[in-house]
Formats: C-alpha cells, structure tokens, sequence
C-alpha cells in the first residue's frame, strides 16, 4: 500500500483493479470460447471420420454381400444342374478325352429332362451292350450302379461304371 492512498475497506477494489479483473475476465471468457470452438471443430472432424469410415464400411460390406450373392448363385446353378443331371458346358469342356465317347452314349439314352437315366433306360443301354440280361439282372446292376441311391443315374455314375465294363 502506498503512504498517500487510503486503506480500502474489504470487498472494494481500486479502478486499477476492477479494470485488471475485467481484463481476466475478457481473457478467460475468450478462452473459454476459443476451446468452445474447438472443441465443437473437433466435433465436426469426428463427425466427418466418422461417417467416411461407415461409408468406406458400407462400400466393403456391398462388395462383399455382392460376391457372396454372385458366388451363392453360381453354387445354387452348379447344384441344380447336377440335381437334374444336366452337365454345364463349361464342365463338358473339361472332359477328358476317355469321358467324352462316354458322354455321348450316356446322352443317347436319356429320355427324360433330367439328364439322368432311369430303370428303364439302363435296361436299354444294357441291350444295346448286347448283354442280353434281363429287367430283374438289370435292376442289379442299375442298383450297384446308382451309388447315391436317388433313383436316377448321372453321369459321374454312369462313368465309373462304364470304365468297368
């Protein structure tokens, strides 16, 4: 305290100090806005991450939902096809040289639009074999033959057995 200045009574300030402590004020009142705005900045770049990452996420799982669906598609047609004993013709090409004679005469005796041959069409492969058997011989055979057991021979099966014969 100076010699010349009065004592303050508690509580009041000199104007040099109520303009200092408006001053800090000033002060702290712009920083307290300038980390407002930052933080809202931060905020809006979080924000903007944040949705060019779900984005990016979206991208990828439309990629992969759409190979899954493409490959899932191709496996139901493989899976058809061979349920109705139709061969693709990219398999057909595939063929080795000893499947392909084969083919054909397993071709021939199909009847139906299953691609596979019945009872009844064995027993008329078994004739032009000339094995001369009968339909009860020819049910035997059929039914050794027939390894998944469904009634119908495909061409895998037909194969197999006519390398044996």
């Amino acid at each position: 305290m100076r010699l010349h200045e009065e004592p303050q009574e508690e509580g009041h300030y000199r104007a040099d100090e109520v303009e200092d402590i408006a001053d800090d004020e000033r002060a702290r009142d712009n920083a307290e806005g300038a980390m407002t705005e930052l933080n809202l900045a931060l905020q809006q770049q979080d924000k903007e991450e944040l949705q060019r990452r779900n984005t990016k996420k979206a991208d990828v799982q439309r990629k992969l939902t759409n190979r899954v669906t493409e490959k899932s598609n191709q496996v139901k047609e493989d899976i058809k096809s061979r349920l109705v004993g139709e061969m693709p013709a990219q398999e057909k090409d595939k063929l080795s040289l000893q499947e392909r004679p084969v083919l054909k005469v397993f071709e021939q005796y199909v009847k139906d639009d299953d691609s596979r041959i019945d009872r009844s069409e064995m027993h008329q492969v078994v004739q032009s074999l000339g094995a001369g058997l009968s339909e009860d011989p020819t049910n035997i055979v059929f039914t050794s033959i027939d390894t998944d057991q469904d009634g119908r021979i495909d061409f895998e099966e037909f194969f197999a057995w006519y390398k044996l014969i």
